[in-house]
């Protein structure tokens, strides 16, 4: 390396006051999803002096995807014959839990950065782990600086402890409140268990609820497969709903548990069938799918991910998250215990952490059930991997349902270019999107347009969309009105506490199924979300709000080229959007397509029949 290479000075976001006067003049990179530390930074280095990659991370974003699945493919070659392999971080690998593939597009937008450079450049991320891999890929061509080298010394000390520090707490609640609610349980329930209902070959669907599917109507209305119990019930299959309670309060679940036990329908209560001494075992089992032995130098491309690679390991030895599903298992195994018979089950297909517990406790214990997976959402986007990626040997290693339900023709074709065997795949009805059925978009004219803001789940995306439409001043737009969706299974409550400001009377809260709000809606911003499907088919003005350092995973990619052949209108930052609005306001949207509702190719008719020629053709009728 000479001696007039280049220096790459290295911060971690957390170091925003450590820089010195003579750095402030650089150009520099943030590499990480930390919008808030962004910000803080921006005011100390100057936004202007950024180096914006947005659109190079797009572009190696669909570049690399082939190479990096074929690549974690192989990694995890040695455990495929494992089931806990299938629930870890990077088995699952979803670009929407894990930053991974994220910080292998950033090592290569660096790479390339680093071309035929001559000046300086700080690197700021929120990773200690990228900046190690960082320094152990690009010491050989740059002179990598770390800057106050005993603090970082000290921080890097903590670091390890704060993982330690997680791993106890994180255990420790997780244990201490599913006893609680394995107690809550037990107190919202007279006598034993019911074994009646259960005694016949029947179906079970698995199926999640937050804290307003149930309470807000006398009977229970299924977000995610509205309609199924019905269709099978059609075809003489007695069907059971086994209750997942997603981002409910535990003083809300023994209320919950008791509207449950008090409708007619038959309500299946994990709880019922589960011990406190299953949770030891599920802490050894996640541990166990953390701990895989992995080469201690992992390269991907030439570029050092081995710091990466080790940290995602750590984040799933504390993965609580999967513990739930965990619970399954011991949850199926107890039905075989009472006697319970069991023929078909339906869960989602979409995270393997979340179903591949219940496939392989399934198989030890009800080997002759079906287990169908259906594909709930309306379109897959490109760039979410999870269980929509994967190459044939892999996929005939994994563990999958007995059946796949695509709820599309496209969609099915989409799949079985990403590696999955033609034959595996069967269309079925689009359960969740029927009340699309022969609706357009005829919202009266009234004096003020209405915005629609559509939150996603994940809290870091929700919270980059706020602070984008509050700088934006949308609220201030002559004639408009916004209203604001939440996801209804984020945590509304930390989201307005990592808010940057206090929530305004002119941010109306918008309740009521999306549908209602689409029907009243003029105009819709929204990222990371189905939603943008459901307005785009309603030929709704829609508007995308891209993250400006993160992967967007975006459903309508697998439609056209997002660069080439607009769907919809794609914007970065708050000016971008204002004006966006503005012009829409004005009367000037954005063309979109005519014939999105053909691609969708949704099967609408007869979804009774349908659903029952799916079984028919799968043997379960």
């Amino acid at each position: 390396m000479a001696s007039d290479s280049p220096r790459l000075i290295l911060y971690h976001v957390s170091e925003v006051h450590a820089i010195s006067a003579q750095q402030r003049g650089l150009e520099w990179l943030f590499l990480g999803r930390d919008y808030r530390g962004k910000r803080e930074w921006e005011r100390n280095l100057g936004a202007e002096r950024r180096l914006n990659y947005k659109r190079h991370l797009t572009k190696v974003s669909y570049e690399l995807r082939n190479e990096y699945i074929g690549w974690i493919s192989e990694l995890g070659r040695p455990f495929w014959n494992q089931w806990e392999w299938w629930i870890s971080r990077l088995a699952t690998r979803s670009n929407a839990i894990s930053p991974l593939y994220l910080y292998v597009c950033y090592l290569e937008i660096l790479r390339s950065v680093l071309t035929n450079r001559g000046e300086d450049l700080v690197v700021v991320s929120e990773s200690w782990e990228l900046l190690e891999s960082i320094e152990n890929t690009f010491s050989d061509v740059v002179v990598c600086v770390k800057p106050n080298p005993v603090r970082k010394s000290v921080y890097g000390k903590v670091h390890v402890t704060k993982h330690a520090c997680m791993f106890c707490l994180s255990w420790s609640k997780f244990i201490l409140l599913t006893s609680l609610e394995l107690v809550l349980a037990r107190l919202s329930r007279s006598g034993r268990v019911n074994e009646t209902p259960f005694r016949n070959n029947h179906a079970v669907i698995h199926t999640c609820i937050d804290d307003f599917a149930a309470e807000t109507a006398a009977e229970f209305k299924d977000r995610y497969y509205p309609g199924l119990k019905e269709y099978l019930e059609s075809a003489g299959i007695a069907v059971s709903t086994l209750i997942w309670l997603c981002n409910v309060k535990l003083a809300r679940k023994y209320a919950l548990f008791k509207w449950f036990r008090a409708r007619s329908e038959s309500f299946l209560i994990p709880h019922d069938y589960m011990s406190i001494f299953d949770l030891l075992k599920v802490f050894e089992t996640i541990v166990k799918s953390g701990n895989f032995a992995l080469n201690s130098a992992v390269k991907f491309r030439g570029l050092d991910i081995s710091p990466l690679v080790q940290n995602e390991q750590r984040l799933q030895r504390r993965n609580t998250g999967g513990a739930y599903f965990v619970l399954q298992k011991f949850m199926i195994r107890r039905w075989r215990e009472i006697g319970y018979s069991l023929a078909l089950y339906f869960d989602t297909w979409e995270l393997k952490h979340c179903e591949v517990p219940a496939i392989h406790a399934i198989r030890e214990n009800f080997p002759s059930c079906r287990v169908a997976s259906y594909q709930h959402g309306a379109l897959v986007p490109k760039l979410l991997f999870a269980n929509y990626k994967t190459t044939s040997e892999e996929f005939s290693h994994a563990i999958h349902g007995d059946f796949l339900i695509a709820n599309s023709g496209a969609t099915k074709r989409y799949l079985t270019s990403e590696g999955f065997p033609e034959t595996s795949i069967t269309v079925g009805p689009a359960l969740r999107y029927a009340y699309l059925q022969g609706k357009t978009h005829g919202r009266p004219k009234s004096a003020n347009k209405v915005v629609l803001v559509c939150l996603p789940m994940m809290t870091s995306t929700a919270e980059e969309i706020m602070e984008t439409v509050h700088a934006a001043s949308l609220a201030s737009i002559e004639g408009l009105t916004m209203y604001v969706k939440f996801h209804p299974m984020m945590n509304t409550e930390e989201l307005l506490r990592r808010l940057s400001f206090r929530w305004p009377s002119s941010y109306h809260i918008a309740s009521g199924t999306m549908g209602e709000w689409l029907a009243k809606s003029d105009c819709v911003v929204v990222a990371e979300s189905a939603t943008m499907v459901e307005s785009v088919y309603f030929t709704i003005p829609t508007i995308v709000l891209r993250k400006e350092t993160d992967i967007d995973i975006l459903p309508l990619d697998m439609i056209s080229d997002l660069e080439d052949e607009r769907t919809c209108e794609f914007v970065v930052g708050p000016s971008e959007l204002r004006e966006s609005v503005v012009r829409i306001m004005r009367g000037r949207p954005h063309d979109t397509h005519t014939n999105v509702c053909d691609f969708f190719e949704f099967s609408f008719d007869s979804l009774s029949e349908k659903l029952v020629l799916v079984l028919k053709s799968n043997l379960v009728l």
